[in-house]
């Protein structure tokens, strides 16, 4: 697993060289990697537990302000059994992009998010997920930067094995632009 996340870590900063000068973010394609720190709830407060995850995503921006987004998330943790996770789903965001050209975009979105949990047997779910945060260009504005690091908050619930987990993300990475 460590070997994937530094090919991907490793991608990410060969991209980063890809200049994206141009009028805005209209057209540009986004890729991002990233670790979280996530606090893994049941209903009824049975059990909580804290772990880390990496995740890697796909954008597209249609206008200034809207994206398309692919994510993918990796988990593995121990709750009551060694748990591998994968989630995976589509997203659309809105990004608050200023008329002056600014090195700061805060954002919001939503999206739909499909759970495959591994356990001592399989389950997988389909659940609504949520976020907001804020892009922090490297080296210029969103105008002229080709890479940012970012900043996220990011809930959804996950239903598994007849128990309803919630998933509350803090999420940092990498972007980069072309």
């Amino acid at each position: 697993m460590r070997k994937y996340v530094v090919l991907g870590l490793c991608l990410v900063l060969l991209l980063s060289a890809v200049q994206a000068f141009g009028a805005g973010l209209t057209g540009k394609n986004e890729i991002s990697a990233a670790a979280a720190w996530v606090k893994v709830s049941e209903d009824g407060g049975n059990g909580e537990i804290t772990t880390t995850l990496v995740g890697a995503s796909y954008g597209r921006y249609i206008s200034e302000n809207l994206e398309f987004k692919l994510d993918a998330i990796y988990a593995n943790f121990e709750m009551g059994g060694d748990v591998n996770a994968w989630l995976i789903g589509p997203a659309v965001a809105w990004n608050f992009t200023p008329q002056t050209p600014s090195s700061v975009i805060p954002y919001i979105g939503v999206g739909a998010l499909y759970a495959n949990i591994e356990v001592s047997g399989s389950d997988s779910s389909l659940n609504l997920e949520y976020f907001a945060g804020a892009k922090f260009f490297i080296g210029g504005d969103y105008t002229t930067a080709n890479k940012a690091a970012f900043l996220e908050y990011r809930h959804t619930n996950v239903s598994m094995f007849d128990t309803n987990v919630k998933l509350d993300l803090v999420w940092a990475g990498l972007s980069c632009f072309f």
